[in-house]
Protein backbone atom coordinates (compact mmCIF):
# COMPACT_ATOMS: atom_id res chain seq x y z
CA UNK A 1 0.00 0.00 0.00
CA UNK A 2 1.45 3.38 -0.97
CA UNK A 3 1.28 6.60 1.02
CA UNK A 4 -1.68 8.01 -0.88
CA UNK A 5 -3.72 4.87 -0.25
CA UNK A 6 -2.87 5.06 3.46
CA UNK A 7 -4.05 8.69 3.63
CA UNK A 8 -7.31 7.90 1.81
CA UNK A 9 -7.90 4.90 4.07
CA UNK A 10 -7.39 7.03 7.19
CA UNK A 11 -9.84 9.67 5.92
CA UNK A 12 -12.40 6.98 5.11
CA UNK A 13 -12.01 5.66 8.68
CA UNK A 14 -12.67 9.19 9.93
CA UNK A 15 -15.86 9.37 7.85
CA UNK A 16 -17.05 5.97 9.12
CA UNK A 17 -16.59 6.81 12.79
CA UNK A 18 -17.63 10.45 13.18
CA UNK A 19 -20.51 12.73 12.18
CA UNK A 20 -20.04 15.48 9.59
CA UNK A 21 -20.41 18.28 12.13
CA UNK A 22 -17.65 16.93 14.38
CA UNK A 23 -15.28 16.36 11.45
CA UNK A 24 -15.94 19.81 10.01
CA UNK A 25 -15.43 21.57 13.33
CA UNK A 26 -12.33 19.60 14.29
CA UNK A 27 -10.62 19.83 10.91
CA UNK A 28 -11.68 23.34 9.87
CA UNK A 29 -13.11 21.97 6.62
CA UNK A 30 -16.55 23.33 5.61
CA UNK A 31 -19.55 21.16 6.51
CA UNK A 32 -20.66 20.87 2.89
CA UNK A 33 -17.22 19.73 1.74
CA UNK A 34 -17.09 17.06 4.43
CA UNK A 35 -20.65 15.98 3.63
CA UNK A 36 -19.93 15.71 -0.10
CA UNK A 37 -16.79 13.68 0.50
CA UNK A 38 -18.43 11.43 3.08
CA UNK A 39 -21.45 10.75 0.84
CA UNK A 40 -19.34 10.12 -2.25
CA UNK A 41 -20.60 13.17 -4.13
CA UNK A 42 -17.00 14.42 -4.28
CA UNK A 43 -13.88 12.30 -4.74
CA UNK A 44 -11.08 12.48 -2.18
CA UNK A 45 -8.53 11.95 -4.94
CA UNK A 46 -9.78 15.09 -6.70
CA UNK A 47 -9.93 17.25 -3.57
CA UNK A 48 -7.57 20.08 -2.78
CA UNK A 49 -4.40 19.01 -1.03
CA UNK A 50 -5.19 21.40 1.82
CA UNK A 51 -8.54 19.69 2.45
CA UNK A 52 -7.01 16.22 2.41
CA UNK A 53 -4.20 17.32 4.72
CA UNK A 54 -6.62 18.84 7.25
CA UNK A 55 -8.78 15.72 7.33
CA UNK A 56 -5.78 13.41 7.61
CA UNK A 57 -4.20 15.42 10.42
CA UNK A 58 -7.50 15.54 12.28
CA UNK A 59 -7.87 11.76 12.04
CA UNK A 60 -4.33 11.33 13.35
CA UNK A 61 -5.02 13.67 16.27
CA UNK A 62 -8.09 11.61 17.22
CA UNK A 63 -6.10 8.38 17.15
CA UNK A 64 -3.39 9.84 19.36
CA UNK A 65 -6.01 10.71 21.98
CA UNK A 66 -7.06 7.05 22.20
Amino acid sequence: MNEVEVIVQEIEKLFENHPVSKIAKGSNVPDQTVRDLKNGKSDIMKSKFQTVAKLYHYQNSLEKKN
